[in-house]
C-alpha cells in the first residue's frame, strides 16, 4: 500500500501529532488531502540529510547575542545523542567588526548594510568550517509590538537572518528555518493543558521552562554527550548554567543571555529529533506499520524527556496525551 494510502486512513487528529512529530506543521484549517501531500513531500528532508554520521549547525540569530551550538550524531536512524562539538555565544561587531573598511562613512545608508553583509560573511565562513550537514536557523520575528525602540534591533537581525541564509544556503548546505515558538511547543507546550503552565511561577517565561529543560533534564538524560561538564544534580538550574558559561570558557557577563546558549541547543535537538522520528516513520511506512502506534510511542517518548518538569510543577497532560506515560 502508497504511503499517500497509509496515511489517508487517519484521523485528521493523528496526522496533526504526526506533523509535529516530523517538524511538518500545517495551517490548522488544512483539508485532510493537503496535510497527507505536505508530510509525505516533508519526508523528502530526510533523504537529504546524511543520516549516519551527521553533524547539525542550530544558530540562534542575533548580533550582540549570536549564539550557536554544533553536536555531531553518529546516526539520525537510531536514538540521537548529541555530542556537542563547538557550543558559543559571541558578539559579532567584537568578533568581526574590526576588520571592516568603510566606504564613505560608517553611519552611511551605503556603510550600515555593507558592514552587516561583512558580519555575516566572516561569521559564515567560520560556521562552514564546522562542515555542517544540515543547518537550522533561528527565525525572526518581524513585528515589533508598536515599540519604536525595539523596531531598529527587529530589522537588523531579520537583515543578518537573511544575509547568512544566503550565505549558507549558496554553499550548498540545507537550512531549515524555526520558529522559537515551534522549538517550545515540542518539546514543552503542546504537551500540557494551558490552565496547569499558567497555575506554575514560570507561566510567563517560556526561556524559563526552555533552560529547566535543559540543565533538569535533557543533559542529565545523556541525550547531549559533552566531556567534561558534568554539574552536581543538586545545583539550582542557575548554578548549572554559571558551570556551563564556565565550561564554554565564556565570559560571565554574558550570564544573563544564557537562553540564546540553551535555544541554540534545542534547536539542534528539536531538528535531530524530528528528523529521527521523519526515518522511523518513512520505516514504519515501508512496512505497512501501525502508524496509530508509531504516534503514541514517540509522543510518550517526548513526554518521558519532560517527565522531570511534569513532577516538579504537578502539570497535567492535555487530553490527547494522558496515559502515555505512568
Amino acid at each position: 500500500m502508497s504511503s499517500l494510502a497509509q496515511l489517508s486512513k487517519l484521523k485528521i487528529s493523528h496526522l496533526h501529532l504526526l506533523a509535529q512529530l516530523c517538524g511538518l506543521p500545517v495551517p490548522p484549517k488544512a483539508t485532510k488531502a493537503a496535510r497527507v501531500a505536505n508530510i509525505v513531500s516533508g519526508l523528502t528532508l530526510a533523504s537529504l540529510v546524511p543520516a549516519a554520521p551527521c553533524t547539525v549547525l542550530a544558530i540562534d540569530i542575533g548580533v550582540k547575542n549570536f549564539s550557536y551550538c554544533a553536536a555531531s550524531y553518529a546516526s539520525l536512524q537510531a536514538p540521537p545523542v548529541a555530542r556537542v562539538s563547538r557550543w558559543n555565544k559571541l558578539d559579532l561587531h567584537a568578533a568581526y567588526g574590526s576588520s571592516y573598511v568603510p566606504l564613505l562613512l560608517p553611519q552611511s545608508s551605503v556603510d550600515s548594510r555593507r558592514y552587516l553583509n561583512h558580519l555575516c560573511v566572516l561569521a559564515a565562513n567560520d560556521l562552514l568550517a564546522l562542515r555542517p550537514d544540515v543547518v537550522v536557523m533561528e527565525v525572526q520575528r518581524t513585528r515589533s509590538n508598536n515599540n519604536a525602540r525595539t523596531l531598529p534591533n527587529v530589522l537588523v537581525n531579520y537583515t543578518v537572518e537573511a544575509l547568512l541564509h544566503s550565505t549558507l544556503t549558496n554553499a550548498g548546505l540545507v537550512v531549515v528555518p524555526m520558529h522559537a515558538t515551534s522549538m517550545a511547543s515540542f518539546w514543552i507546550n503542546r504537551f500540557f493543558k494551558k490552565a496547569s503552565l499558567a497555575r506554575t511561577k514560570l507561566a510567563s517565561s517560556t526561556k524559563a521552562w526552555r533552560s529547566l529543560l535543559v540543565f533538569e533534564s535533557l543533559l542529565p538524560s545523556g541525550a547531549v554527550a559533552m566531556p567534561g561538564f558534568a554539574p552536581a544534580s543538586n545545583l539550582l538550574a542557575s548554578k548549572k548554567a554559571a558551570a556551563l558559561l564556565s565550561h564554554l570558557a565564556i565570559e560571565p557577563a554574558a550570564a544573563n543571555k544564557i537562553d540564546d546558549l540553551v535555544d541554540s541547543l534545542l534547536y539542534n535537538l528539536t531538528i535531530s529529533a524530528q528528523l529521527h522520528n521523519q526515518h522511523l516513520l518513512v520505516e514504519t511506512l515501508a512496512s505497512e506499520g501501525d502508524l496509530v502506534r508509531f504516534i503514541c510511542e514517540r509522543n510518550a517518548h517526548q513526554v518521558r524527556m519532560v517527565q522531570v518538569l511534569m513532577d516538579r510543577y504537578e502539570l497535567e497532560l492535555a487530553e490527547e496525551f494522558e496515559g502515555l506515560v505512568g
